[in-house]
């Protein structure tokens, strides 16, 4: 099932554990709410309207980045797919009916030393052949993209920073209906990813 949505909320986890979470995501999943990005102390949902959806948290605490991937390769194998990537925590989805492998496959970079405009300029590049964000960590970049097509892929980063969760909210809203895809939240920007037309490609 197709998870992507232009349906978003967002909400509080400040002073949640782990456990509390996956509770209050288990609720949220039975209206069809799944995780699609993860910031510091808050988690954008997304909404597939008639799905009935479980959330897993994994934690990534000392984690390497190849034992990192490794979890998430094992996840989707299990039919989990990646919501998002949290700087101590991996969040996944899936929807209640599913338990085969996905058709995704995933990469992983590093971006400790890059500034947004070198993040852009990678996932850019990495869009050309169908990857999107799909998750921003402290100092990692998890890229997402479907084994069965690769439709080339743009990106778009926003500053967020000094926002207020009521202004981040209506950014999401905004790019949403521009038809841009909420793909992941750092400390100083938002992530979102959208399918290059093919007017955009013949133009080049």
């Amino acid at each position: 099932m197709q998870l992507d949505s232009a349906e978003y909320k967002m909400i509080s986890v400040t002073l949640k554990t782990p456990g509390q979470i996956q509770v209050l995501l288990s609720d949220e999943g039975q209206e069809g709410w799944h995780v699609q990005a993860v910031g510091s102390s808050f988690l954008f949902l997304g909404r597939t309207p008639g799905a009935k959806l479980e959330t897993q948290i994994v934690s990534i605490t000392l984690r390497s980045p190849k034992a990192i991937l490794g979890i998430i390769e094992d996840q989707n194998r299990g039919g989990w797919r990646l919501g998002s990537l949290g700087s101590n925590y991996l969040f996944f989805n899936r929807d209640l009916g599913e338990a085969g492998p996905l058709d995704f496959e995933y990469k992983m970079e590093n971006i400790i030393l890059k500034t947004p405009g070198g993040i852009l300029e990678m996932a850019n590049g990495y869009g050309e052949n169908g990857w999107e964000i799909k998750g921003i960590g402290a100092s990692l970049m998890v890229m997402q993209r479907r084994t069965d097509k690769s439709m080339p892929r743009r990106h778009l980063l926003e500053n967020i920073t000094l926002k207020t969760p009521a202004a981040l909210q209506d950014l999401v809203a905004k790019k949403a209906s521009a038809g841009w895809s909420l793909s992941g939240v750092s400390r100083l920007f938002m992530a979102f990813s959208q399918p290059r037309s093919l007017s955009e490609r013949a133009a080049e």
